[in-house]
């Protein structure tokens, strides 16, 4: 018996899915590994969640009681026989989640307004002020980087000098006081599923936390209102009034819009370039540079006189 059985065939009687199933591999990536379950009542997801502690899935865990008040549009995870959502066997944490069919999107006009209407409903989550919990990417983080790029393992002078810059230029405008609450801050087409134009479910939510709704904002666009690395008008267009239908910006919100659209692709970078400075990988690295191009082509669209104080 492989690994893989060993685990499904020890977790699953803790779930009251019935005696007979079937299991296929559908990722297995950097932090998870999924598999499709099927089962005498139905069918399943099947996470072995490698990156994420015990303390963050359990945060995701009362994030979804949550999203269920609202009938977010979600893959909602499945309590064992006990009440629990968690499963551990041996040093790996478990958790079943419903299975929902779709496929990501191809990007036009009603697939960003879909999910702009999805994540400005998510700012109405209940109990929102129990849901606390830093977000990843931050302005502190990222000041902290720079200031270790000297002794990085791995050098990167354009990429370090480019990166330094682009902070600079944002760090007095993401100290303004904004509205705050619950966000996914990784939406991007592969954390969807869509039936056509259709959304049906909003998807891994481990990166989710407490932090300005614009950040949201920010980073969804950058995952569904670009095309060749290019900010699409008619994209965001399309998204920015299905949002402000479900949530209307504050004025000053409009006028940072811009600077967190950049802080989003920054904000990616740094994802990716906080891994790259001990482990070279070329994909990333590609990735970044992408991203920092992206984020200079912004910063020319802000005009001198416009820029925040």
């Amino acid at each position: 018996m492989s690994e893989i059985e060993t685990i499904i065939n020890s977790v699953l009687p803790e779930y009251n899915l019935g005696k007979r199933f079937t299991y296929r591999a559908i990722s297995r990536g950097f932090a998870n590994e999924n598999y499709k379950i099927v089962s005498d009542k139905g069918n399943f997801l099947f996470r072995i969640c490698k990156e994420q502690s015990l303390a963050m899935i359990n945060y995701e865990m009362r994030l979804m009681e949550s999203l269920k008040k609202i009938d977010f549009p979600t893959a909602f995870p499945i309590k064992r026989i006990d009440g629990e959502y968690v499963s551990i066997f041996r040093d790996k944490n478990i958790v079943l989640y419903e299975f929902k069919s779709g496929k990501e999107p191809l990007l036009n006009s009603q697939v960003a307004s879909e999910v702009a209407i999805a994540i400005g409903k998510l700012t109405h989550l209940p109990d929102k002020e129990k849901l606390k919990k830093l977000n990843v990417i931050n302005l502190p983080d990222c000041l902290k980087m720079i200031g270790n790029f000297s002794k990085a393992e791995y050098q990167y002078p354009d990429i370090f000098r480019d990166f330094e810059k682009i902070i600079l230029f944002l760090q007095e405008a993401l100290k303004a006081e904004l509205p705050q609450g619950v966000i996914h801050a990784d939406l991007f087409p592969d954390n969807t599923l869509f039936e056509g134009n259709k959304l049906v479910a909003i998807i891994d939510f481990e990166e989710a936390n407490y932090d300005k709704l614009l950040f949201d904002v920010g980073m969804t666009i950058n995952g569904f209102c670009f095309h060749e690395n290019k900010l699409d008008n008619n994209l965001y267009k399309a998204f920015m009034i299905s949002y402000n239908k479900v949530r209307k910006l504050t004025t000053l919100e409009n006028e940072l819009i811009v600077y967190y659209i950049i802080w989003g692709a920054i904000g990616m970078s740094y994802w990716h370039l906080r891994h790259l400075i001990s482990r070279p990988f070329k994909i990333q690295q590609n990735r970044v540079e992408e991203l920092i191009r992206r984020a200079q082509i912004l910063m020319k669209s802000i005009q001198p006189e416009k820029l925040y104080t």
